[in-house]
């Protein structure tokens, strides 16, 4: 851009914080930087103002002694942020589930809407969010936990140009989002920071993953810049919202079962994964990662919550009073208006039915409603006219007062749900992908593209994409995909289906039965699950070993390395074997000699449909060693939860929800574009 527009001048207002909201010169300059871009020494030097601004002209001495930071920490202390979007909960969730994994956390945030992650905790009374500098180096001596408000010692011109920015409307730039960040991080003190980039229309970044890519690629170098290590994770809300739970009650109510590893699977995978990428940035391996993840399970989730804000002002009692209000919520259903496929739910729409509904409850400040929320249960696959898609809660007290605007909220609710005709595909995971401190891609990301039931269209498509990839397939050893997951999730199902599309393409394919049927039947029926899997696993490492130098194109395995890396965790957490076994055979599992999958596709489900699934065909509903709800729930937990501190050890690895797919032709042809994915990245590699 033209140096014109960054002149000393404004260089000096924006480090004064002497900008008004309709300053033409700061519009011009922030225009220009949403439209075009800033260079990178442009980007460096609007970031180091913002920060600068932390420190009034009276104390310009200070800021020569101190640099831009405005509190020194004796400690290391780690942030998790993001680039924005309405109802997200792992910028107030995941820093926590940080923190009970040993790590210390410091974040500096202004509030939101409809619930920023501060301002959910200011709905606890007596919570302490403004705090100064000497009072934030104060808590760093004695606490892991800090979150604050941004005020007017933290990058203060960072506030001002946001206002500015959303009275423009300029809020979707990455360049002014990168600037802001950074500022923010340099004011605070930090050196570590894991960022949540949200890919979508409410994630100002952008709606393209190449987007996210270039977003992330440039935070890292500008935050290295000022010598933060950072590290980005893209996650995807082009057509649903982050999470469930909308509003400040619900949030709350989220942070609790996230504390509990009970938030919704493609969630929980996305935080795990943001702390999994913090406590590697802090020198952590995986299997350090895995083991501290696991402990951060055992703890109570509301007594670990309470002894983190308890530095801050929150007594125990406050937070358990709070969080019974907001269980005795009524709630009211948001019924479907027609019947069909959810194909997308705008983050937007619903934003603004909440708001809607505070406007009822606190007209004249936002800030301070907790009575009313929203709970968003469908996000994807077929509902019925008039079946719920979620609830809008409500404390009993304030029911009557905003009566008059529930109709428009639900309403403005229904709007948000683009229900079309086309049969559901598989849920897409929420993570895309991650960019690391030097801006590499840490795995390789899935293709731009939104998946249904395959239409004619889509599978000729796919097919002329299967000539291209088998006529430039670089030969030397087969491709190895391993299909692993949880019971009744289609595994087998899918890798059938998959492996008749391939060989229709020309494809020479080996899909060996899977270790689990071959298995001796004595072994089965003595339900000794440690030494099944071991039998299973020494199958599938013959069968890869085997495989390795055959000439087949494609090698889909049924159940693989990472697969019994998720079983041995679980065997460990339900105490069959111990930590050092589960060590042993996750680090062996992960040699190079072993490790030979190119891609995983990890194949989860509701715990609840598997068990209907299981029993779907059957006079007699007893359930088995496997086959039961409680092992069921385990397991689903276990494959994210590895997912994330894995990921790091497998080229890519894919986790798909089939829970609410009607047939198995919708997770092929999502398996079948991921195969596709990964080999084309592969030849482009060579």
């Amino acid at each position: 851009m033209a140096q014109s527009l960054l002149t000393e001048d404004i260089l000096f207002r924006i480090r004064t914080n002497a900008v008004g909201d309709a300053d033409p010169d700061i519009i011009a300059l922030l225009r220009h930087a949403a439209d075009t871009g800033l260079a990178d020494d442009e980007l460096e030097e609007l970031t180091a103002a913002i920060a600068e601004s932390s420190f009034p002209p009276e104390e310009m001495g200070i800021r020569a002694r101190r640099g831009l930071s405005v509190v020194k920490l004796a400690e290391t202390y780690t942030d998790i942020a993001s680039t924005g979007g309405p109802g997200s909960l792992t910028t107030l969730a995941a820093p926590i589930l940080l923190t009970l994994m040993g790590e210390r956390v410091l974040k500096i945030a202004e509030r939101g809407t409809p619930a920023g992650g501060v301002d959910v905790l200011e709905v606890l009374a007596g919570f302490r969010s403004v705090l100064d500098p000497i009072e934030i180096e104060s808590l760093a001596r004695h606490t892991s936990y800090i979150h604050a408000r941004q005020g007017k010692r933290f990058a203060p011109a960072d506030a001002t140009l946001i206002r500015v920015r959303r009275n423009e409307e300029l809020m979707a730039s990455p360049d002014l989002a990168i600037a802001s960040l950074v500022a923010k991080k340099i004011a605070s003190g930090l050196s570590r920071c894991v960022l949540d980039v949200r890919i979508g229309t409410s994630g100002n970044v952008g709606n393209t993953i190449e987007a996210g890519i270039r977003m992330s690629q440039r935070f890292t170098r500008t935050a290295r810049a000022f010598g933060i290590d950072a590290v980005c994770v893209l996650s995807d809300l082009r057509d649903r919202p982050p999470t469930p739970y909308l509003g400040r009650s619900e949030a709350l109510r989220g942070l609790v079962a996230a504390l509990g590893f009970q938030a919704p699977p493609l969630h929980m995978c996305l935080m795990l994964q943001l702390c999994a990428e913090a406590l590697s940035l802090n020198g952590h391996g995986p299997d350090d990662v895995y083991g501290i993840v696991t402990r951060a399970r055992q703890a109570r989730p509301i007594e670990a919550l309470a002894r983190l804000l308890a530095p801050q002002g929150i007594e125990s009692s406050t937070l358990e009073r709070r969080l019974l209000d907001i269980e005795a919520f009524e709630e009211i259903p948001i019924p479907a208006a027609r019947g069909g496929t959810i194909q997308s739910v705008s983050p937007r729409g619903l934003k603004r039915a909440v708001k809607d509904l505070y406007d009822q409850v606190h007209p004249d400040d936002p800030f301070q409603v907790w009575e009313v929320g929203l709970y968003w249960e469908k996000s994807h696959g077929l509902v019925d006219k008039g079946e719920a898609l979620g609830t809008i809660r409500v404390h009993p007290d304030f029911a009557p007062k905003i009566a008059s605007a529930i109709p428009a909220a639900i309403r403005a609710a229904q709007e948000a749900a683009a229900i079309g005709d086309a049969t559901p595909g598989p849920l897409r995971q929420q993570l895309l992908a991650v960019v690391d401190q030097q801006g590499r891609l840490a795995n390789s990301p899935p293709s731009d593209h939104h998946s249904s039931e395959p239409t004619p269209t889509e599978l000729q498509t796919l097919r002329t994409r299967a000539a291209t990839v088998l006529k430039h397939f670089r030969g030397g050893r087969p491709f190895f995909v391993e299909f692993a997951g949880m019971p009744r999730a289609g595994k087998t199902s899918c890798i059938d289906a998959v492996a008749h599309f391939l060989k229709s393409a020309g494809f020479k394919v080996h899909s060996p039965t899977e270790g689990a049927s071959r298995a001796p039947r004595d072994l089965k029926r003595n339900r000794d699950l440690a030494s099944y899997n071991l039998w299973t696993l020494c199958y599938a490492l013959t069968t890869i070993l085997e495989a390795t130098y055959a000439t087949d194109h494609v090698v889909l395995l049924d159940r693989g390395p990472f697969d019994a890396i998720c079983w041995f965790n679980y065997l460990k957490a339900d105490g069959k074997i111990d930590d050092d076994a589960r060590a042993a055979v996750s680090r062996f599992l992960r040699i190079p000699q072993v490790r030979r999958v190119d891609l995983v596709l990890v194949l989860t489900c509701n715990p609840q449909i598997a068990m209907e699934r299981e029993q779907h065909d059957r006079l007699a509903d007893a359930e088995g060693t496997v086959t039961n709800l409680q092992t069921l729930t385990a397991l689903s937990a276990e494959y994210c939860r590895s997912a994330a501190c894995y990921m790091a050890d497998f080229p890519r690895i894919c986790v798909m929800d089939t829970s609410e797919s009607k047939s198995i032709r919708s997770p092929a042809y999502r398996s079948l574009t991921e195969i596709f994915d990964a080999m084309a990245a592969e030849q482009e590699a060579i």
